[in-house]
């Protein structure tokens, strides 16, 4: 949530990632050249194009260009469905043509994976421990739970593995392993991911089949999208999906037909929606109320410092589920030393996240209440979480050092120096030239 900058709406949403918008551009594409032609207005829908393609050159989003492939294939393919003889009058010709375009996505390929590398090989590194995390536990970890536990594997891989350097400078905290099959497959278990998979399957073959070549791009598009972003917990990508799946399951000439025999059915599944509609709506309204609490209780520690815990506790019961609010509780016990209080909401805020601050904050309490030993143990955990971040591992290379424990300390320092700067800083060096210095000093 934002702070909403109009005294109209009390809450607003925000979305900062490019990649949303570029995803949406490549949707909504084939719509535009569609319209275009068809219209009257097609000077307006020209100019649309213009612009999303310019947004797509601007946002310089490595899967939207995947896409916008993608949905040329489909278009020509679509067009010479019919065609199959005069592809096999020229085979010479084809060959040539087959040639020409493997090159090109050779060095395509080449050109996307160059043009953000980092970004690339940290997602090699994610999808690889999404791969084994799935077949860990085929039947899935829950939904909404995949920061939590595929960040506490990473920090067992780094903990256990001796990663290289380019693996720790470009790991992160992780929010999602874009590639929707491997989330629902982790969250849902393989059933989530088979269900995600039969979805596109059996819209892009109705598409396919009824020669409806707008949804047929569109779709195929996001399916390919899917496996190297986030599509399906985007709203505006996700919904265009959605309208694409209803226009190709929209048969009139079958409707027409099989309107009346289905009235009943549907005056039944009606009444369904409806009732699930209504009680969706008073549980929405509710959380909503919460969560617009929440957040002004939060503005409110921030300007006065301490709220009265029973504030918190009177939402309690519509937003209980919710990392935020649990860590926002024990951030505000905190400053008002309610130790007891602030460990309990710490932890059942770590039964849905393991983000970076609640490490953070539990380590703090432990330190305040004296138990350096295990509040050492969680900083730990938290720079294998985020091994690029090198004044973690400076903290505990310290605390081992003034604990004589020469050795810990040793391995501390040549962390930090096999791990080296992710970025240049004043910062960076000053910790790098100290565990040198200390590497130096004390190496066997």
């Amino acid at each position: 949530m934002a702070i909403s900058a109009n005294k109209y709406f009390a809450i607003v949403g925000s979305n900062d990632n490019p990649t949303v918008t570029a995803l949406y551009f490549v949707g909504i594409l084939p719509i535009l050249i569609s319209r275009a032609k068809r219209t009257n207005w097609h000077w307006t829908y020209a100019i649309f194009t213009f612009f999303v393609i310019a947004g797509l050159l601007v946002l310089r989003c490595r899967t939207a260009y995947v896409g916008l492939f993608i949905e040329a294939a489909v278009y020509i393919g679509m067009c010479y469905k019919g065609k199959v003889h005069v592809i096999k009058t020229h085979p010479f010709r084809n060959s040539i043509i087959l040639a020409v375009v493997m090159v090109m996505l050779s060095v395509t390929g080449t050109w996307l994976y160059n043009m953000k590398k980092d970004s690339a090989d940290g997602r090699i590194l994610i999808w690889k421990l999404s791969a084994g995390m799935l077949a860990d536990r085929p039947q899935g970890y829950g939904y909404g739970l995949f920061e939590k536990y595929y960040n506490l594997r990473q920090a067992e891989y780094f903990s256990k593995n001796d990663a290289s350097s380019m693996e720790k400078r470009n790991a992160d905290f992780v929010y999602m392993p874009y590639n929707d099959y491997l989330e629902q497959g982790i969250e849902g278990g393989i059933v989530g991911m088979l269900f995600l998979m039969a979805f596109y399957t059996m819209n892009i073959r109705k598409a396919w089949k009824g020669n409806k070549v707008r949804e047929a791009a569109v779709l195929t598009a996001f399916c390919v999208m899917s496996l190297t972003n986030f599509v399906c917990t985007s709203i505006q990508p996700w919904l265009l999906v959605i309208c694409c799946s209803a226009l190709t399951m929209t048969d009139r000439d079958k409707e027409k037909s099989q309107q009346q025999s289905h009235l009943r059915a549907a005056k039944v599944l009606n009444a369904f929606a409806l009732t699930l509609f209504a009680t969706c709506a008073c549980s929405v309204v509710l959380i909503t109320r919460a969560q617009l609490a929440l957040k002004s209780l939060d503005i409110e520690m921030k300007t006065v410092g301490k709220v009265h815990d029973g504030k918190f506790g009177a939402i309690e019961k519509s937003v209980s589920t919710s990392e935020a609010y649990w860590r926002i509780r024990a951030k505000n016990s905190m400053s008002q030393d309610f130790s007891d209080n602030a460990i309990a909401y710490i932890r059942k805020a770590r039964l849905y996240s393991s983000a970076p601050e609640l490490l953070g904050l539990e380590s703090e309490y432990l330190r305040r209440n004296g138990d350096t030993v295990t509040s050492m143990q969680l900083i730990d955990t938290l720079s294998d979480i985020l091994p690029h971040v090198l004044r973690l591992k400076l903290i505990l290379m310290r605390y081992n050092a003034s604990c004589e424990e020469r050795e810990d300390a040793l391995r501390y320092a040549a962390d930090i120096l096999s791990t080296g700067a992710k970025y240049d800083t004043d910062e960076a060096r000053a910790i790098i030239q100290e565990a040198k210095k200390y590497y130096e000093i004390y190496e066997k």
